[in-house]
């Protein structure tokens, strides 16, 4: 249905999957932590064989990390050494102040994705509120030269154009 409505959508979608993937694999010698923000039922944690050497922190609301965790522990018993699940209300809390709560050092040479994240409503009332609130707290994630901050979204007015983009925060 979707694919009719918008043609192209799906291979958008594995696209900048693949993408992300990529450049993340380039990133792994230069990186000592990923944040997913918005991480969802995201599988890089558990598919790319090189993140199993760097901690990962998984962001996202509160009941979509319960179900992560639920659907985690189901298929490997356990979640992962390396993974950390992070709930957050985006309505509520920022990254910058929820992730070191939960362990994660500022100080760490970190890979941010962020995929998807900006086109879903109803998260801090709109793309919009979600994305300031995010950045505004972005330069208190890590360090600035030392980071990569991918932060990519489909918009459905632009069918079938994408757009993803990476580099330095």
């Amino acid at each position: 249905m979707t694919e009719k409505k918008f043609p192209g959508v799906w291979g958008g979608i594995l696209c900048r999957k693949r993408y992300i993937d990529e450049k993340l694999i380039e990133s792994i010698g230069q990186i000592e932590a990923l944040v997913n923000l918005g991480a969802g039922f995201d599988t890089r944690a558990y598919r790319l064989a090189p993140i199993a050497r760097i901690p990962v922190w998984e962001v996202d609301q509160p009941q979509n990390i319960e179900a992560k965790r639920r659907r985690l522990r189901k298929l490997f018993g356990e979640i992962p050494e390396n993974v950390t699940l992070v709930p957050i209300d985006f309505d509520q809390q920022t990254p910058a102040i929820v992730l070191p709560t939960c362990g994660y050092s500022i100080g760490k040479r970190t890979f941010f994705i962020w995929e998807g994240v900006t086109q879903s409503e109803g998260i801090a009332g709109s793309p919009e509120v979600t994305t300031r609130r995010v950045l505004d707290g972005g330069g208190r994630l890590g360090p600035v030269r030392s980071s990569r901050f991918f932060q990519c979204r489909l918009s459905v007015s632009m069918w079938p154009a994408r757009h993803c983009d990476g580099g330095p925060m």
